[in-house]
C-alpha cells in the first residue's frame, strides 16, 4: 500500500483604511475619499508519500519503506497595497461627474537579483447625466426616467503568483538530490498588465415603468497581459511567464424589462438579455507571426492558435498551396 498526505494552510489578512469628507456648496454637493487598501496572504502547503507498509494496519508516514518516502514543503506569501482616491461632485442630483485614482504596489514583481518597480498607477473617470430632472421633461407622462452616461477607465494588476521573477529551484531526488531549476522560467522584464475601458450607454423608463431598456458600448484594450504559456524546451523549461501583445474587445450589452402584471400584491416582471462580444488580437509580444496552445488539436493541424488579426478564442490551421493542377509547390 502507500500512504500520502497533503495539507494547506491559507492565512488572508484584508485591511482598508479610508476616510470620506462630504461636504455642499451651494447647488453642488462633493465627496471626497481617500484610503489605503492592504492585502497580506500567506499559504504553506506541506505534503507527504511513502510506500510498502510494514505492518498493514498501521497507517503512518513512519510505517513505509525509508526508500520510498518523499516530502515536500511550499510557502506562497504575497502582499499588496493600495492607495486610493475617490471624487465626486454632482449638480441638483441631474448631472453627476466622478474621478478615482490608484496606486498599487504588488510583492510579485519584486526581485533580489535586478531593480524592479512593484508599483504602477490607474484610474477612471465617469459622467452621467440623469435626463428627467430637466423641467422640460418632468411633466412627460409616459417618460419616467432617462439617463445618459460615459465613462472611461484604466486597471492595472501584477501575476497572481509569486516568484517567477527571479530563478526558482526545486529540490530533486535523483542524479543525487539537491536542487535543480525547475519546470517554469524566470522573467526580469515581467511588466504590469494594463486594460483601458471605454464605455456608454443609457438607461430609460417608460409607461409607468412598464417598460424599461439598458443599453451600454463598450471597447476594451488589454496590453502586456501577464500569461503563463508553453515554451520551446531549448529554454530548458517547460512553463515561461511573459507580456502578451495588444487584445481589443468591443461589444454591446442589452436589458429590457417589461412589467406583464402589476397588482396589489402580485408583480410579474419579464426580462431578456442580450449581449455580443468580439475579441480581436491586434499585436503579437515580440512580433511573433504566430503561437498555438499545446495540446489543442482538434483534427489534423487544426488547433488553438492566435496571430494578429485573428479572434480570441479561435481555432486554425494550414494548408499547402497547390497549383493549377493540383501539385504541391515546394518553393512557392
Amino acid at each position: 500500500g502507500f500512504y500520502s498526505l497533503y495539507q494547506q494552510n491559507t492565512k488572508n489578512l484584508n485591511n482598508v483604511f479610508k476616510a470620506t469628507v462630504k461636504k455642499k456648496f451651494g447647488r453642488f454637493s462633493n465627496t471626497l475619499t481617500v484610503g489605503l487598501a492592504i492585502d497580506d496572504n500567506k499559504t504553506r502547503i506541506d505534503a507527504q508519500r511513502g510506500e510498502r507498509f510494514y505492518e498493514v494496519n498501521f497507517a503512518s508516514i513512519n510505517n513505509t519503506d525509508p526508500t520510498s518516502r518523499d516530502a515536500k514543503t511550499t510557502l506562497l506569501n504575497t502582499r499588496k497595497t493600495r492607495l486610493f482616491a475617490n471624487y465626486g461632485i454632482s449638480y441638483e442630483n441631474m448631472l453627476y461627474l466622478s474621478f478615482a485614482g490608484n496606486r498599487e504596489g504588488n510583492s510579485t514583481f519584486m526581485s533580489r537579483f535586478v531593480e524592479k518597480n512593484p508599483y504602477y498607477n490607474y484610474g477612471a473617470a465617469s459622467l452621467s447625466f440623469i435626463l428627467t430632472e430637466l423641467k422640460a421633461l418632468q411633466n412627460t407622462e409616459w417618460l419616467d426616467y432617462a439617463k445618459a452616461r460615459i465613462s472611461y477607465g484604466t486597471t492595472g494588476k501584477g501575476p497572481y503568483s509569486p516568484y517567477i521573477i527571479d530563478y526558482t529551484f526545486q529540490s530533486q531526488i535523483t542524479t543525487g538530490g539537491g536542487y535543480s531549476y525547475g519546470f517554469t522560467g524566470n522573467n526580469f522584464s515581467l511588466r504590469p498588465e494594463f486594460t483601458k475601458n471605454f464605455e456608454f450607454g443609457g438607461e430609460v423608463k417608460l409607461f409607468n415603468n412598464r417598460l424599461a431598456l439598458d443599453l451600454t458600448r463598450y471597447s476594451l484594450r488589454s496590453k502586456d497581459q501577464i500569461l503563463a504559456a508553453r515554451s520551446s524546451y531549448g529554454t530548458g523549461y517547460v512553463i515561461k511567464w511573459f507580456n502578451g501583445g495588444l487584445v481589443e474587445n468591443k461589444g454591446i450589452e442589452a436589458i429590457l424589462t417589461i412589467g406583464a402584471v402589476k397588482q396589489k400584491n402580485f408583480t410579474w416582471d419579464i426580462i431578456a438579455n442580450f449581449d455580443r462580444n468580439r475579441g480581436k488580437i491586434l499585436k503579437m509580444p515580440a512580433d511573433l507571426p504566430t503561437y498555438y496552445d499545446s495540446d489543442t488539436w482538434v483534427l489534423g493541424n487544426l488547433r488553438s492558435q492566435a496571430y494578429a488579426g485573428a479572434f480570441s478564442g479561435n481555432l486554425s490551421g494550414s494548408v499547402y498551396q497547390r497549383n493549377s493542377n493540383g501539385e504541391l509547390l515546394i518553393s512557392p
